[in-house]
């Protein structure tokens, strides 16, 4: 189960290999607000996705 704090990838392969592993920032009426949590990426902008669309990380 998806929940704020759990790092998720998005099913679609190639947006995945654009975003990567993203943190869930944030979940509100079956959205997800991610962004990345670690400094290297830090800043690169948050996206919102539905939850289907998205699959717990490794």
């Amino acid at each position: 189960m998806i929940a704020k704090g759990s790092r998720v990838r998005h099913k679609d392969k190639e947006i995945d290999k654009i975003k990567g592993v993203m943190a869930v920032l944030e979940i509100k009426n079956g959205y997800a607000v991610c962004g990345y949590s670690d400094f290297e990426r830090y800043g690169k902008g948050i996206e919102t996705y539905p939850l289907t669309d998205l699959k717990l990380g490794e």
